[in-house]
């Protein structure tokens, strides 16, 4: 019924990226059950912006957190391990600084939930963030696909919360097939990853590139894939280099 379904979704852990204008424009951040879709220019944020989140899918349970492992599905050659190293170190301090605050002053008794917490901080490492951050090259849309059943394999057996693709369109877009197969395999790419976040109850992040389409006469910024693609998240978040030095990015959420 529609009120076991409010209910359960009422008990989903978003994965948070550690700003919160940001995660609470998204509903705390990328949210189970949901596909996120980033779009921007080269130099945006996408690519950082999702390793943020493969670092952050680790966070305990304990510190609401998902307290699990990502699949991160890499087109374009832009998954940088040392980038990602030392955003899990900065994570995994700020858990064990959260810990510290709940330890208990003399005199007070010991929490049992911020006794477990501090066990989950004292477990967390960044080696073990790393282990559980499970990493697919793929070299064309065929590889694509295959990552993304190898990701739900992992996904299904409770290893992964969180499945990432950086970026859809690296290689739908530069398929050498007839344009009426390549919408084909967009809409089937995205059946796929629809399925993967409703059935497995995981968040799924993709980033996608911009494009220019024909609108009213005018040649306008649109995120590329066509139709095929346009509904395929159920959140999409329009990511934007600074305009100027000193400017900050920005995020706009797309209706």
């Amino acid at each position: 019924t529609m009120a076991e379904l409010a209910a359960r979704e009422a008990t989903f852990v978003p994965c948070v990226s550690f700003c919160r204008a940001l995660d609470d424009a998204l509903g705390g951040g990328a949210v189970p059950r949901r596909v996120l879709e980033l779009v921007g220019g080269p130099g945006a944020g996408k690519t950082q912006l999702c390793f943020q989140l493969a670092v952050d899918a680790a966070i305990p349970a304990a510190f609401h957190g998902l307290g699990s492992g990502c699949a991160f599905v890499d087109c374009d050659g832009s998954f940088a391990p040392g980038r990602v190293a030392r955003l899990a170190g900065e994570m995994v301090k700020h858990v064990k600084r959260l810990a510290r605050r709940k330890r208990p002053r003399e005199g007070d008794g010991d929490d049992a939930n911020d006794a477990a917490a501090r066990r989950a901080a004292d477990a967390l490492t960044v080696d073990g963030v790393l282990e559980n951050i499970a990493v697919f090259r793929a070299l064309d849309h065929g590889d694509l696909f295959h990552a993304v059943i190898r990701a739900e394999a992992l996904v299904a057996s409770g290893a992964c919360k969180l499945l990432i693709i950086d970026s859809v369109a690296a290689h739908l877009r530069a398929a050498d097939v007839h344009v009426g197969v390549r919408s084909r395999l967009v809409a089937r790419l995205h059946l796929e990853l629809a399925n993967v976040a409703m059935k497995y109850d995981v968040a799924v992040v993709v980033t996608n590139q911009l494009t220019t389409k024909l609108d009213a006469g005018e040649n306008v910024l649109a995120p590329a894939l066509g139709d095929a693609w346009a509904n395929a998240a159920a959140q999409k978040l329009l990511l934007k280099e600074p305009a100027g030095d000193g400017m900050p990015r920005t995020a706009t959420l797309l209706e």
